[in-house]
């Protein structure tokens, strides 16, 4: 039994320096260029399971779409990736999470304007990909 309880003191002990600022290191050579299978599959995956890293919150932010214009969320973005500016190829390209709203509770069109009065839009005009995840096609997830 204290074999038992070492063990998992040592894991945790481990999972507790995984999640310190020092152990988010890049190889050397890395660089982010996600799939769309990727995004999906893993980070958005893990998003609503609680079970993004440290270094995959600082890759994909969240950002409030409604209160923050396009270009503060580049900027921020663009900001918070400084130190890994090697690892991070595209500067032209930043992915962070939102949470989309509804125009009114019974409609089912996304609100697109924020407070300030800026409108996103869709690059892909609404195009569906199928992904596979854990083995599971999903079909449905549009970009």
């Amino acid at each position: 039994m204290g074999t038992e309880n070492k063990e998992e003191r040592e894991k945790e002990t481990m999972v507790d320096h995984l999640h310190q600022p020092s152990c988010m290191v890049v190889p050397v050579g890395s660089l982010f260029r996600p799939s769309i299978t990727e995004l999906a599959g893993y980070y958005l995956y893990r998003q609503l399971h609680g079970q993004l890293q440290p270094l995959d919150m600082a890759l994909i932010q969240h950002h409030n779409i409604y209160r923050e214009e396009p270009w503060e969320i580049w900027d921020s973005c663009r900001h918070s990736l400084a130190s890994l500016a090697p690892f991070w190829s595209d500067p032209e390209h930043v992915y962070f999470f939102a949470t989309w709203k509804n125009k009114s509770p019974t409609d089912k069109r996304k609100l697109r304007v924020n407070q300030r009065g800026g409108t996103w839009h869709g690059e892909t005009g609404g195009t569906t990909t199928e992904i596979l995840i854990h083995g599971t096609l999903n079909k449905g997830i549009t970009w």
